[in-house]
């Protein structure tokens, strides 16, 4: 059963019961402990959009992106360039204080071209 707990700053927070992890899990193994992490700690994002982008061109057998970063009224500009079987687009990201974050804009960006060009094929 799900129990509320107050915290210091007198707010109502649930938390699951040892017997409640226990019936949801079978109690597979008496030695197997169970930390159940707050939203506060939890892991949202596994990938940054660059990571992302690789992972799709991996899974669907595509070159790898290719990205050209300059600098570009003192920050810095990436543009990314991707090839499949049936389809070549680049794309340029947002100014951004740094290559990393130029990088991540363009990947970004073109994540969600290629998202919409997908869904007008289907």
């Amino acid at each position: 059963m799900e129990s509320l707990e107050e915290d210091s700053n007198g707010i109502r927070q649930g938390s699951l019961t040892h017997e409640r992890i226990c019936q949801q899990f079978g109690n597979q193994s008496s030695s197997q402990s169970i930390e159940m992490k707050r939203l506060s700690e939890a892991v949202l994002v596994n990938k940054n959009s660059c990571q992302e982008l690789d992972g799709i061109c991996n899974e669907n057998n595509w070159i790898l992106p290719t990205y050209r970063v300059s600098p570009s009224d003192g920050g810095f500009q990436a543009h990314v360039t991707m090839k499949g079987i049936d389809f070549e687009c680049s794309n340029a990201g947002d100014p951004r204080s740094n290559p990393h974050e130029a990088r991540e804009s363009a990947a970004s960006l073109m994540l969600a071209k290629l998202r919409r060009m997908a869904s007008q094929i289907q």
